[in-house]
């Protein structure tokens, strides 16, 4: 029966062992720096993608300062990988850091901005249409089945994960006008992702996927 049972268990032990070793796996890096002001910062971080951070207005009447984010393809870096995957599609302050909608300076740099990025150019095509009729369903052909077409497709997608910490930040003298941010970002991708190798990937456990 002892015989038996350590059979057993050593067969259980190797289903387990295989089903650890099929999960998928992942790699991370990580980056810090200080922007200033009306400056644009750009870093390449794999597979042809870069992150960018660029300086915007915002407030009521445009007289604030802060910064959005993207990852942008270098081929293409008008495609912004981060917003066709992160919900909600409309007033979605993720990307912001500064005053947005209904979050002054200190609220919208007092959290990680955590985000979805597509890893290729052909996802982020396959999503280009569903995505607009998502958004303006009246011109869908299928109006009733627009957004869930879309949430559907969201689930088959492959993405990196983006985690931006803000970790010091000065104003100008208007309290929500932004004049340094310093920060440090995340990026979580898929093994077979090739992530910068100066960045120094390291391994990671693989974000859960909504």
């Amino acid at each position: 029966m002892l015989r038996v049972a350590l059979v057993v268990l050593g067969f259980l032990g190797g289903l387990q062992s295989g089903a650890q070793s099929a999960r998928p796996t992942c790699h991370s890096i990580s980056f810090r720096h200080e922007i200033l002001f009306e400056e644009t910062f750009e870093k390449p971080i794999g597979g042809n993608l870069k992150f960018r951070l660029y300086p915007i207005r915002l407030g009521p009447k445009g007289e604030l300062d802060g910064w959005r984010m993207e990852v942008v393809p270098e081929q293409a870096p008008t495609n912004d990988f981060i917003y066709p995957v992160n919900l909600p599609l409309r007033f979605n302050g993720v990307q912001i850091f500064g005053a947005n909608h209904n979050e002054d300076a200190k609220a919208s740099l007092g959290y990680p901005h955590l985000v979805r990025f597509l890893l290729r150019q052909e996802d982020f095509e396959r999503l280009k249409t569903p995505l607009q009729n998502a958004l303006w369903p009246y011109n869908a052909p299928d109006p009733d089945r627009a957004g869930p077409d879309y949430l559907d497709l969201l689930k088959t997608v492959p993405t990196g994960q983006l985690t931006v910490t803000v970790l010091s930040y000065e104003t100008l003298l208007d309290k929500d006008s932004l004049r340094t941010m310093g920060f440090r970002a995340e990026i979580t991708a898929p093994a077979d992702f090739p992530l910068a190798p100066q960045l120094n990937p390291t391994p990671a456990s693989c974000p859960a996927q909504p």
